[in-house]
């Protein structure tokens, strides 16, 4: 009963928080009751979240067969999400085994499912959905089509405020300013993720955001963007190559050889995880200058010195790579940066 209730739920934790190997296993554990008994929701709830480890793994074929069992079952005609998740599962698979298959447009269902997808009573599953798709259209380089997904993943966040679509949107985001050569840009966003997928525990999308921040650093290129571009260029493919997460590695090494550079394997820690992030402090005077407020105001309604108020703002705008303030609440608006900071 409990495997039933809340095993899938076990499962996407395990793979957020880089226990693959628990994951796969809790995930035929719950198959095999699901299907037992009948459960054909929960069946095909528990083959999607194991296609997300195996999809880290780069195990496409395994990926593929799950995908066309979803498709099969009956559940999908029941749940939007989950028959449009097996539809892109299904074309994304085949398409990074098949260049002509990679050329050809999207599939419908995901199509039909986009415009209905923005309010989604599961806004975690159609985030993550929508954010998959506009990775690979970047990838593809189909940036308009990339962009038009982009802004509805946008709207989901705006109608939803869910933690994991804001997570989703800024590592979009950081994805489209980069494939753009907006660099300052998409190292604010690339922290914006960051930070989202910390407090989410998903190891993979804060090794990710480390990658595409890294990469991004490395090509602003002055002399303490590189020296923090190698050291998250290392984190970042230290946590990819533990999970084993094939075609990340193989993204993160290519992106390092571009530089000339190979990552130092390292062991992150409670002192290097998030190096860059703002301080409690830093995330307050933010809020403030999301409503408005001149150094001085920020200065009176903290007691604090308008010089230190004036010192807080610039180390925003420097960890957020923004030159000026109205840039860095707009970034904050858009990747939802405060979203659950404490009072």
């Amino acid at each position: 009963r409990l495997l039933l209730l809340g095993g899938v739920s076990v499962i996407e934790a395990c793979g957020r928080s880089g226990r693959w190997t628990d994951g796969l296993t809790l995930s035929e554990r719950v198959l095999e009751l699901a299907q037992s008994v009948g459960a054909e929701y929960v069946a095909a709830a528990a083959r999607l979240a194991r296609t997300e480890i195996t999809c880290g793994l780069g195990q496409w074929t395994e990926a593929l067969a799950e995908f066309d069992q979803i498709a099969a079952s009956p559940a999908i005609k029941r749940d939007r999400n989950l028959a449009a998740a097996a539809a892109w599962g299904v074309y994304k698979a085949q398409a990074l085994q098949d260049e002509t298959k990679r050329r050809a447009g999207l599939p419908d269902a995901p199509r039909r499912w986009r415009a209905p997808g923005r309010p989604s009573a599961d806004p975690a599953a159609a985030a993550a959905l929508m954010a998959d798709v506009v990775d690979y259209l970047v990838d593809a380089n189909r940036l308009r089509e990339a962009q038009s997904w982009q802004r509805d993943l946008a709207a989901l966040v705006a109608h939803s405020g869910h933690p994991a679509a804001r997570a989703a949107v800024a590592l979009s985001l950081g994805t489209l300013l980069s494939r753009s050569n907006d660099w300052r840009a998409s190292v604010g966003a690339y922290r914006a993720a960051i930070q989202h997928a910390s407090a989410l525990h998903d190891m993979l999308g804060e090794a990710r955001a480390n990658n595409g921040l890294a990469l991004a650093l490395l090509e602003i290129g002055d002399t303490e963007s590189k020296s923090e571009g190698r050291e998250r260029l290392s984190l970042a493919h230290s946590v990819l190559a533990r999970l084993n997460a094939r075609p990340d590695v193989e993204k993160c090494e290519a992106g390092a050889k571009r530089f000339g550079l190979r990552p130092r394997q390292r062991r992150p820690s409670a002192a290097n995880r998030t190096p860059g992030s703002l301080t409690r402090r830093e995330r307050e005077v933010l809020a403030l200058v999301m409503n408005g407020l001149t150094n001085r105001q920020i200065a009176n309604r903290l007691t604090i010195s308008e010089k230190t108020a004036e010192g807080h703002v610039g180390n925003i705008l420097a960890k957020l790579s923004c030159s000026s303030r109205i840039k860095a609440a707009e970034l904050a608006r858009a990747t939802g940066l405060l979203e659950g900071s404490p009072a």
